[in-house]
């Protein structure tokens, strides 16, 4: 639990640095975090599901498609 609240706090980091560059839309950094946290995560559970899936292929997908639609 600790590696993976590490994580979390390194994503809520790198979003707050994101919006202050403006890369970013304002927002709470723990609602992009939190969005990013489940669609990794979903990745996982449907690799896992699905023996052979490219995950690293769809986490470049959906992370992507989320950041796009953030992007200020």
């Amino acid at each position: 639990i600790e590696t993976a609240v590490l994580g979390l706090l390194g994503v809520l980091k790198a979003a707050a640095a994101a919006i202050t560059a403006g890369d970013l839309r304002a927002a709470d950094p723990l609602d992009y975090g939190l969005a990013l946290w489940a669609a990794v995560h979903g990745v996982a559970t449907v690799g896992a599901l699905a023996p052979g899936l490219d995950t690293d292929a769809l986490t470049d997908r959906v992370v992507g498609g989320l950041l796009d639609g953030w992007k200020a």
